[in-house]
């Protein structure tokens, strides 16, 4: 089962959906500095992939669109931004690794401080993308997230589940 992200980022505007995103993120993160039991750690771990699936097909694909009348830019931009991740990735793990050391958990709320500048960036310097192409179709939406909302359930109950939560 796929979150339908670039689906929803097609129908809204691709900047409210990438705000969406940093929300779940910043509430898995207050619930991962707050939590002290397994069950809730859980909770804010499928709310921090729900805002993973969020995330994806929302500013990157804003960005790409610069770029879509040429391919060698286009080629360009994506290498340069798998380059940046690889290195972020790396320096982050390496700095968060040395800082947990000296602040512990707290840790986690200088990524909610991060995170809520990098939503009041967004907010006002990066404009809005509604895709205008996409002709909204409230039934389709609806019918869409009820079969959505029927396989978490589907999910939620299945046996598989359950047995990773029993110790």
């Amino acid at each position: 089962m796929e979150f339908p992200s670039g689906i929803i980022s097609d129908i809204f505007d691709r900047k409210i959906v990438y705000l969406v995103s940093i929300f779940l993120l910043m509430i898995s993160y207050f619930i991962v500095f707050k939590a002290s039991s397994f069950v809730l750690l859980c909770v804010s771990w499928f709310i921090y992939g729900m805002s993973a699936a969020i995330n994806t097909g929302t500013i990157d694909i804003s960005f790409t669109k610069l770029y879509q009348n040429s391919s060698k830019k286009l080629k360009a931009f994506i290498s340069f931004v798998k380059m940046l991740l690889s290195i972020s990735a790396i320096l982050v793990g390496y700095i968060g690794n040395v800082l947990y050391l000296y602040i512990n958990i707290r840790l986690y709320l200088i990524s909610l401080l991060i995170y809520l500048i990098s939503s009041l960036i967004t907010i006002f310097f990066i404009p809005n993308d509604k895709n205008i192409d996409h002709k909204l179709n409230k039934e389709d939406l609806i019918s869409y997230l009820i079969k959505f909302k029927k396989k978490i359930i589907t999910l939620l109950k299945s046996k598989e589940l359950l047995e990773l939560f029993r110790f």
